[in-house]
Parts: structure tokens; sequence; C-alpha cells
């Protein structure tokens, strides 16, 4: 995509999803825009940004997720630059789906500054973010999902890196 990728305290994340989003948007990688890809059945709304990193592959064949926590909405389609401070593990009906939790970088929002852990983030934004990605599929026939827990920042690094070789190895 031509953008910056760093490492785990600077990368970029494409918004796919914003904030109480209740429309599950997906990137045509060939197109290079947004697509509906379905209407979030359940009574529930995305509780955070959800997207993807760039230039990354993940077990299910899609670019990484990362959940992206700002202070308001971000419009689907943003680049905006994050920090990982950790993982969320999971999976679906097609197989494992795990998830970095990314806040902005400073420069763009001095509000996060002093979260540099899993262990600094809420944990009740911890567990509306598991409950959302439990119940979100509740109503959809023949689809489910799980949420196993939250790691650190190391875990986020090794499934960054890990996607980033994937992603390389693709395109040989």
């Amino acid at each position: 995509m031509g953008l910056e990728s760093s490492n785990v305290n600077n990368f970029d994340a494409i918004i796919e999803i914003s904030t109480y989003g209740s429309v599950k948007y997906e990137y045509n990688q060939k197109s290079q825009i947004l697509t509906v890809d379905r209407f979030i059945f359940t009574a529930v709304r995305y509780p955070c940004n959800y997207g993807f990193v760039p230039d990354t592959l993940a077990e299910d064949g899609d670019p990484l997720d990362v959940l992206v926590v700002t202070p308001t909405p971000v419009q689907s389609g943003t680049a905006i630059q994050v920090r990982a401070v950790g993982l969320m593990r999971m999976e679906d009906e097609t197989g494992r789906d795990n998830k970095i939790l990314a806040f902005p970088l400073e420069k763009a929002c001095r509000e996060y500054r002093f979260i540099r852990s899993i262990e600094d983030v809420s944990p009740l934004l911890l567990d509306n973010i598991s409950h959302f990605f439990t119940h979100y599929k509740d109503l959809e026939p023949n689809k489910w999902s799980k949420v196993y827990g939250w790691e650190n920042k190391d875990a986020a690094e090794k499934e960054l890196q890990s996607s980033r070789r994937k992603n390389l190895k693709k395109d040989l």
C-alpha cells in the first residue's frame, strides 16, 4: 500500500469500521475500495475502530486485524499511525482470528499517552471489546466466534512480525 510500516511502537492501521459502527466493511485488495460485507444482526456496535495492518497476512488469509481505541470515531478508509499494547486471541468459524489492540501515537492524541501495556488499559474497555467479539455473530446462521483472552505487547509484536513475514513469502 505504500504506507510506512515499522515496529509495534509505530505502524499504520487502515480503519474499515468506525467506533459504534454496525456495518461490516472489508477492504478489497484488488479494487482498493471498502465494500459492504454484511450488516451486524445483533444489537451490538463496534466498541472501537476496527481495521487492518497493511502489508501483513494473518492466518485467515486477510491482513492482520487491528482494534484502534480513539476518543471519537475515525472515518472508514483513513490511515492512522498507532502503537500496539496487546493482542486479543480469538477464533471464529474460519479459524484463528487474532487482533492487535492499539492506540494512536501521542502526536495525534495525548489522552492515551500513559497507556503503554495491556495492564494500563481499563478492564471495562477490555471486557466490552471481548463481549462484542464473543456475541456479534450470535444471530448469523453458521457463524460463531470465541475470545480466549488478552496477551501483552510482546505477543502483539510476535503476531505483527509473523504476519509481515507471511506477507513477504506470499509475494515471492
